[in-house]
């Protein structure tokens, strides 16, 4: 499961979406979620530091609930 801002100040978010899709190619079960607003994290005070004025799309309680779902899919 790999998530990335779109405002990432640190790393470039096509690096991230590279990763997933090579993972994927070599049939490793991989997810990529683009966060909207998101700078290196995905918190509210986070994209006002790489200067976006509006909180993370989808926002950090709906990242909660994929990575929640992600974990039980996956991790049990």
């Amino acid at each position: 499961m790999i998530l990335h801002g779109d405002a990432d100040p640190a790393l470039n978010p096509a690096l991230s979406e590279q990763l997933n899709a090579e993972l994927v190619a070599a049939g490793v079960t991989s997810s990529f979620t683009l966060v909207h607003n998101g700078g290196h994290g995905w918190r509210r005070g986070d994209a006002r530091k790489a200067g976006v004025p509006y909180g993370p799309s989808p926002s950090a309680e709906e990242i909660l609930e994929q990575e929640l779902e992600f974990f039980d899919t996956y991790l049990q």
